[in-house]
């Protein structure tokens, strides 16, 4: 199914009007930066697994414009569904084509922690349909974890706090 006229028209206006949409652009950029470990640049040496660490934190990009309603998987609103098609564009360009994709969905602090690991997870399954139905993303490219209230992006002093914290970070695998 393709994301109607209508909608592309509205999240690209939408994007261009809030500053906390991350353009495609930037997200392409970022899941696709080069990174270079040898040792006379870097002046470290690290292992296999360390590499692939500082890969994975180096091609991740917390996007907390696309937001969820409060013990939901719903999105919050018309901005969230603008940074999954600034998403969708990324993940849909060729440099990307054979990129493994993870999707960690996130909750605040409010509920048990059960619950929450729970919910994360459905959030960033929630995502996933949205990119495999809307830009054919395939499916196996994209992986989802749910991270529960375990990272929190700030601190959950209040809901404005709290809201920013129900979100989706995307990781490009190494």
């Amino acid at each position: 199914m393709k994301l109607p006229l209508l909608l592309t028209a509205f999240a690209t206006a939408l994007c261009a009007a809030d500053p906390a949409v991350v353009p495609a652009k930037r997200i392409l950029e970022k899941l696709d930066a080069e990174i270079i470990y040898d040792k006379a640049i870097t002046g470290k040496d690290l292992t296999v697994d360390e590499e692939r660490a500082e890969q994975r934190k180096l091609r991740q990009i917390s996007l907390s414009s696309i937001r969820f309603k409060l013990n939901s998987t719903e999105l919050a609103d018309a901005a969230s569904t603008a940074q999954i098609r600034e998403l969708g564009a990324a993940l849909a360009d060729p440099t990307l084509k054979d990129a493994i994709i993870t999707l960690e969905g996130h909750t605040c602090d409010l509920g048990e922690d059960a619950a929450n690991a729970v919910l994360s997870q459905r959030r960033a399954q929630a995502v996933r349909d949205i990119l495999v139905q809307w830009f054919q993303i395939p499916a196996q490219r994209l992986r989802i974890q749910g991270r529960g209230e375990s990272a929190p992006l700030v601190t959950n002093t209040d809901e404005t706090a709290r809201a920013q914290n129900r979100r989706v970070t995307i990781i490009r695998e190494p």
